[in-house]
């Protein structure tokens, strides 16, 4: 993923450690598992969310164009 965030001008990579699940950002965003990635659209909505998302994304790049 960072690969794609160093070659792109509409992809962000945004890194979150989370040292405990009991944390306000892991509630905040619902994080119940690592990986985890959240998708947003160039209109700021959230359009897919959770572990398989980031396997989807390292799989093939290109699929988040269709955001």
């Amino acid at each position: 993923m960072e690969a794609a965030d160093a070659q792109s001008d509409f992809f962000e990579l945004r890194e979150i450690d989370i040292t405990d699940w009991d944390s306000s950002v892991a509630g905040q965003y619902n994080i119940r598992s690592i990986p985890h990635c959240m998708i947003y659209g160039r209109d700021g909505e959230l359009k897919e969310s959770g572990p398989d998302v980031c396997w989807a994304v390292v799989e093939n790049p290109s699929a988040l164009l269709r955001y």
